[in-house]
């Protein structure tokens, strides 16, 4: 293997890279991707290269970043970076179910709404922030600081001002304060 074939693979972890072949794909994965997340994760791929190993069982099969390996072999990359562990296929699919499920909102993993539109602020106008992928839906949910707007009625109401993580632009609402808790 030449170094220069591992270009896409952050140099820390190039001494980790094995042949694509070699990794086995589970035949069963607890976590669904979408088309749209592999479109990212491969932007993200060409842009940045692999940043995190995957995660293989005694056997070699993959137990972390299976969404990682098929963008690769999306990418027609021949190695990809991953770290051989001792767990057998038994506590690796306990590990695999709780690695997906330590990322989910229900057990307290959330963005943190203001700090990414402070980042996304910042990142606009150094490169092209479509490659995150935002849809509409996603960006009306995320919260923002809310203040209140004086009116001439006597309900008071509010303004949600976001900036859009695509494009920046800010995203505003008003609401009345009867219905601010269901945002």
């Amino acid at each position: 293997m030449n170094t220069e074939e591992l270009t896409y693979i952050q140099e820390p972890l190039r001494s980790f890279a094995v042949p694509i072949e070699s990794v086995i794909a589970p035949n069963v994965t607890v976590r669904k991707h979408s088309k749209s997340a592999l479109d990212v994760l491969v932007s993200s791929l060409r842009k940045f290269g692999q940043m995190k190993p995957l995660v293989l069982d005694n056997n070699g099969v993959c137990r972390a970043g299976n969404l990682m390996l098929l963008a690769f072999k999306k990418l027609g990359y021949k190695y990809i970076a991953a770290v051989k562990t001792n767990l057998t296929a038994e506590e690796a699919e306990k590990y695999e179910v709780l690695d997906n499920r330590s990322g989910e909102a229900e057990v307290g993993s959330n963005w943190d709404y203001g700090n990414l539109n402070s980042l996304m602020d910042q990142l606009k106008d150094k490169f092209d922030t479509s490659l995150f992928d935002w849809r509409a839906r996603e960006i009306k949910k995320m919260p923002a600081l809310e203040k209140p707007v004086k009116r001439k009625s006597t309900r008071e109401k509010w303004q949600r001002v976001i900036r859009c993580p695509k494009c920046g632009e800010p995203v505003v609402e008003e609401q009345s304060s009867e219905n601010k808790e269901q945002v």
